[in-house]
């Protein structure tokens, strides 16, 4: 109609009252009744809990939480796959298990609340705190917990809760939970292990059990850890270190970095009382606006900030080492993905339960990754798990009947429907559990 920008009042007024209208002409002549039949939302949630009967992870969990005393309407296994799926539609508490009721149609009534709180609190029957472990720490106030990943498949091995007193560099609860998730290996897969950590990792006591290969000779296993202490000999000895002995960084394409730079600096330090092996390697780069307020004052003369990792792994070049280390993000993935489930959310004022609840959280990040591995292709083998609820989990469908058979037609206009289809497909080509 033309681009005209001085207006009359009069003419402004007509614009605006035409654009009103054209904005509500969608109302017109809609009425809301909830007559709707066999009408099934978050219907892209049965291939996740098919999934979770296919490898025999319904059933397992039912065997182990069997009670002899009495029978419960809801069987325990159901229970908490039921809430791990909840957990993956968006579920952020207990009460949050009332989501399943939208795929009732198909999977059944979904237990209580309050029978998920039993069940919870028949798995959780560590009490480690009159206070119940909520105590300060470096961060505040709250709990401290430890989480192993298996790099190879992104599945979450183990969610330690901890009292929040309990220290980040606990050497006796980083070799229980590290046992803990070498246990869940194939047998075969246990003799080499690389085992990357944060800072807190670095460790005398944690390091030699590495390198002992967890007392087994038959096991070859490697740290590659953040963390070295960067006390006064450390910067002292940097400062001896010649420029000629830098190595350029490598990127993320192979290629040398002109702004990035590594150098081993074992011989500098008495290593005398660490396992034999261990390894100091330093890599420097120019400092990021975020870290200012932390460097050092060599950092501050020199304007690189200074990183250290710490391995026992010999004959390799310094990039390679470095490169190795630094797919140490993908557990920065798992704490993210960890974080957009229930990792930041805890359901009681009970230590064990919400032990249970984090054990609870192995679940649904477990069934995110089998699901991933298994049954999607694309972006949405990769994406994180509010993409995955959005474009596949969440698909409204009906479910119609006909020749004795049940279908449920998702809606053909949702953006993953076909991939939802394609899912459940896979799925159900699985080999039933042995």
């Amino acid at each position: 109609m033309g681009g005209t920008f001085l207006l009359s009042g009069r003419q402004f007024y007509f614009i605006a009252e035409y654009t009103r209208s054209k904005l509500a002409e969608w109302a017109e002549g809609l009425s809301l009744s909830a007559g709707g039949r066999k009408l099934v939302g978050k219907a892209g949630i049965v291939a996740v809990r098919r999934l979770a009967d296919k490898v025999g992870l319904t059933d397992t969990l039912s065997s182990a939480l069997v009670r002899r005393d009495f029978h419960p309407v809801h069987d325990g296994g159901g229970v908490l796959v039921s809430a791990a799926c909840a957990v993956l539609l968006g579920a952020r508490s207990i009460a949050g298990i009332a989501v399943m009721r939208q795929a009732a149609l198909v999977l059944g009534q979904p237990a209580s609340a309050s029978t998920l709180y039993r069940t919870l609190d028949q798995i959780g029957p560590v009490q480690l705190s009159r206070k119940e472990g909520a105590e300060p720490h470096r961060k505040g106030f709250g709990l401290h917990p430890l989480l192993v990943f298996l790099d190879n498949t992104d599945e979450h091995l183990v969610c330690r809760l901890r009292p929040g007193w309990a220290g980040a560099n606990t050497a006796s609860d980083h070799i229980e939970v590290a046992t803990e998730a070498v246990r869940q290996l194939p047998t075969r897969r246990r003799r080499k292990v690389l085992f990357r950590a944060d800072g807190a990792g670095a460790t005398k006591e944690w390091l030699a059990w590495i390198a002992s290969g967890g007392g087994n000779r038959a096991h070859t296993w490697k740290y590659s850890t953040t963390g070295w202490s960067r006390d006064e000999d450390f910067w002292g000895g940097l400062a001896k270190v010649p420029e000629a002995a830098w190595t350029p960084a490598l990127d993320a394409k192979g290629n040398p970095r002109k702004d990035a730079a590594l150098v081993e600096i074992t011989d500098l330090h008495d290593l005398s009382e660490w396992p034999p092996g261990l390894r100091i390697i330093v890599r420097r780069e120019p400092v990021h606006p975020k870290y200012t307020k932390d460097l050092k004052p060599f950092e501050t003369a020199t304007g690189f900030r200074y990183t250290v990792i710490a391995t026992n792994t010999a004959g390799r070049q310094l990039q390679w080492l470095y490169a190795r280390h630094r797919t140490h993000a993908h557990v920065e993935s798992g704490i993210r993905r960890s974080k957009a489930l229930t990792l930041l959310r805890l359901p009681s004022f009970k230590f064990a339960l919400n032990q249970a609840w984090y054990t609870l959280l192995a679940t649904p990040m477990d069934l995110l990754s089998w699901l991933q591995l298994l049954a999607l292709d694309g972006r949405l083998a990769r994406a994180e798990p509010a993409t995955v609820r959005t474009d596949l989990l969440d698909v409204p469908a009906k479910l119609t009947d006909h020749a004795r058979r049940r279908e449920l037609k998702l809606d053909p206009a949702w953006p993953a429907a076909h991939h939802t289809v394609t899912a459940w497909d896979r799925i159900q080509a699985l080999p039933d559990p042995g």
